[in-house]
């Protein structure tokens, strides 16, 4: 048998009727959310159906596109863990390679992880698969040796 609400510990469920006390009125962090969303209700409604589509920096379609280019050269993985080789592979390229002349001016010569902030210079990943430099590879992987000793 369900006690009435709030008269034991059989019965947790809360109605949606007022509020029981003043800070249950505004304690609530989802009932802040429902208020803001109703009140923003006017301008959500016309949204409902429209084809009009926030602008990105489309990292997510360059990203497949170059993977796609990379299976089709590649084919068909044997077996799960030779794919998971190949696109591992393909990441630690990926994120080190450098964009074209054809890129927009601000990633032209930068790769991925250079247009999200990072500063690979001191990778010597990133200069062998850039801008090979015999002796600027000798030199980070002697500091890279020096370091790590």
């Amino acid at each position: 048998m369900a006690t009435p609400e709030g008269d034991g510990p059989t019965n947790s469920r809360r109605s949606f009727g007022p509020p029981r006390s003043e800070s249950e009125a505004h304690g609530s962090p989802a009932q802040a959310v429902v208020t803001r969303l109703l009140a923003k209700l006017p301008q959500l409604l016309p949204a409902v159906g429209s084809t009009w589509r926030p602008t990105t920096s489309n990292a997510a379609e360059r990203f497949l596109g170059a993977f796609d280019r990379f299976y089709r050269a590649k084919g068909p993985f044997q077996n799960p863990a030779s794919a998971q080789k190949h696109v591992d592979l393909f990441m630690l390229g990926y994120v080190f390679e450098t964009f074209s002349a054809e890129a927009a001016a601000e990633r032209q010569g930068r790769c991925p992880l250079q247009v999200a902030g990072y500063d690979v210079e001191a990778i010597p990943l990133f200069h062998v698969l850039n801008r090979p430099n015999p002796s600027r590879l000798r030199h980070a992987i002697a500091a890279g040796y020096a370091l790590a000793a």
